[in-house]
C-alpha cells in the first residue's frame, strides 16, 4: 500500500496501480475510541494497560 499526496487535502492508496480516494474519518468513528476509553476506565482499567494502533499517513 502507498499513500500518494496531490498537494491537495485529498489522500489517495495505490492499490494495483490504481489511485483509490481515501475517505476521510467521520465524527462517529473518532468518538469511538473515546468511548472505549472511557468505559474502560470506569471498570477499572488505566489507560496504560491500553494500546492503540495509530496509523498516520
Amino acid at each position: 500500500m502507498t499513500i500518494v499526496d496531490d498537494s491537495t487535502d485529498n489522500l489517495y492508496e495505490l492499490e494495483n496501480g490504481e489511485l483509490i480516494p481515501i475517505l476521510s474519518v467521520s465524527d462517529i468513528n473518532q468518538r469511538i475510541p473515546m468511548f472505549l476509553l472511557s468505559y474502560s476506565y470506569q471498570l477499572g482499567i488505566r489507560y496504560y494497560r491500553l494500546w492503540m494502533k495509530l496509523r498516520w499517513p
